[in-house]
């Protein structure tokens, strides 16, 4: 498995413009994606969707696993609407379901914007 830095991972937004209110207990928002995408494999199929729509046969070739668990991974991306699919005849496409993806942005945005991070000491 490689390693990964902090300096690896693109930042949300990085400007204080960005730092809106968000509706609701930000740990609550962020905890079911964050929970989903913390597998390897699921956070590498999601990324891999990200870049646009994939066949089952696409996905197993770009991430390397077998057609079972790819299929597994998918199922619990879909069952928490993180994608979608859309059946044109023997064929299943996946893609990212921006829908679903734009509720808990906000969340993800205010917890990790640097500018967003509040630089307050504590009173005691």
């Amino acid at each position: 498995m490689m390693t990964i830095s902090i300096a690896d991972i693109p930042l949300l937004a990085t400007d204080a413009a960005s730092c809106r209110p968000v509706e609701g207990d930000l740990a609550e928002l962020a905890h079911p994606l964050l929970k989903l995408l913390s597998d390897y494999n699921r956070l590498k199929i999601f990324a891999l969707l990200a870049q646009g729509e994939r066949c089952v046969c696409d996905i197993e070739q770009e991430v390397n696993l077998a057609q079972n668990l790819v299929s597994h991974h998918l199922r619990v991306l879909r069952e928490a609407k993180l994608i979608q699919s859309r059946r044109d005849s023997r064929w299943v496409y996946y893609s990212v379901n921006t829908a679903e993806l734009a509720t808990v942005y906000p969340a993800l945005c205010a917890l990790f914007n640097p500018a967003c991070i509040s630089q307050s000491k504590a009173a005691c």
